[in-house]
């Protein structure tokens, strides 16, 4: 077995405690929370055994990940910061499958990607120091290296899981989150029909039909072979670098980082509050 291999091994086992107790959680609680979890776990440890046997096409991703960082990798340093993003992310899986709440869950959810950026930065920074690439790059190459692994262990070329990541599946995550803020204030309104309730509802209902109406015009524009799409987005990000008198790397994370994020905490912070209103609200009225 190959080095690379037994490193990837190595993530296999460190993922199963994450998957043991999730499944232990579910047994016990029974909640769609739990069942997710156990999804969530088993999801990393299916994806780190399958990496084991996609392990010779980690090479393949270097070149356009390179290309899109206008720099050459060296692959022996991207692969040992990649092992020491997901030995972090194993660890972070087991403590969110073993202390989250429901009623905490949009904290942790919180903590879980802040935490995962910061792996990144800090694993970057290790990387920086041992190569001739900026903390800027580097930290750009393990993000983009963890997606190209990922895609990588299911079969997917770098530009296609990028796609799938960080167009559908970020943007329907923030379709879901925004709908998740409509459904709170369809409640509010069903349980009692107040002027107040009536605006709420409005609001939400016409923010919900703008995160709709964004969702479907992304597909739109990006129904196309994954491999054009991708160009299509580098080019159009390069494009706003450009406008904006800044970097390509820039771009992606005010895009991809702070819109993404922002908008996924900001929705689920919205829809707590609607909810504490009108827990509120039914107090008052006992």
């Amino acid at each position: 077995m190959s080095t690379p291999q037994l490193l990837v091994l190595g993530l296999v086992v460190t993922s199963l405690p994450a998957l043991y107790v999730s499944v232990q959680r579910v047994v016990k609680e029974k909640s769609v929370l739990t069942a997710g979890l156990v999804l969530l776990a088993g999801a990393f440890t299916a994806t780190f055994i399958s990496a084991m046997f996609h392990i010779d096409c980690f090479g393949k991703m270097v070149p356009d990940v390179s290309f899109e960082l206008g720099m050459d990798l060296d692959l022996s340093f991207l692969f040992k910061g990649l092992f020491a993003s997901g030995l972090a992310m194993n660890v972070m899986n087991f403590l969110l499958v073993r202390y989250v709440t429901e009623k905490h869950l949009w904290k942790f959810a919180a903590a879980y990607v802040g935490l995962f950026f910061l792996g990144c930065l800090a694993v970057g920074y290790v990387v920086s120091k041992k190569t001739d690439m900026s903390l800027d790059n580097s930290f750009f190459a393990i993000c983009c290296g963890s997606m190209g692994v990922t895609g990588m262990a299911w079969g997917l070329n770098y530009k296609g899981i990028c796609m799938i990541i960080n167009i559908y599946l970020q943007a329907g995550i923030c379709l879901a989150t925004a709908l998740w803020v409509v459904w709170r204030a369809v409640q509010r309104l069903m349980r009692k029909q107040t002027f107040g309730s009536w605006v709420i509802m409005i609001f939400a209902g016409l923010y919900g039909l703008v995160n709709i109406a964004a969702f479907v015009w992304l597909c739109q524009h990006y129904a196309m072979p994954m491999e054009k799409a991708f160009d299509l987005c580098y080019h159009e990000l390069i494009y706003l670098a450009g406008k904006y008198n800044t970097t390509y790397n820039n771009v992606n994370y005010y895009i991809f980082i702070v819109l993404f994020v922002g908008l996924t905490v900001g929705n689920m912070l919205i829809s707590r509050l609607i909810k504490l209103k009108d827990d509120k609200s039914r107090t008052e009225e006992r």
